[in-house]
């Protein structure tokens, strides 16, 4: 009788090969459409959508720090196709972004509190 050794997977390791392996095929999907472009014919043609995400601050009062309080985010998109170079496209788009904390004053002598909240509209 042959005892062989069994290879014990840790789900970290195999999930970051899964990762991998997904980001590979990504990419080698891409590098095959630059590499045979198909080619397509514009029409004209009215294309409409509807768009979404999030909206967050990034300022002086978390610097460096992404996606601290993100709010959602959409709008609405129109695009109208006259030939194969001319296209006329309109969007809006409507977010929320809040911060606080503190930041120095303008004489940087003290510290100073902030608290707010704005819309951001986009057209």
């Amino acid at each position: 009788m042959i005892n062989l050794p069994l290879k014990i997977r840790d789900k970290r390791t195999s999930m970051k090969c899964v990762c991998q392996k997904l980001v590979s095929y990504i990419i080698g999907i891409m590098i095959i459409s630059l590499v045979f472009p198909v080619k397509m014919q514009a029409q004209r043609s009215l294309e409409v959508g509807i768009l979404g995400g999030v909206a967050y601050y990034n300022g002086d009062i978390y610097p460096g720090k992404l996606f601290v309080k993100p709010q959602a985010a959409y709008g609405l998109l129109a695009r109208y196709n006259f030939n194969n170079r001319w296209t006329a496209k309109a969007s809006f788009t409507h977010g929320t972004i809040t911060g606080e904390g503190t930041v120095n004053s303008v004489d940087n002598t003290s510290m100073v509190g902030v608290n707010f909240s704005t819309n951001v509209d986009e057209l």
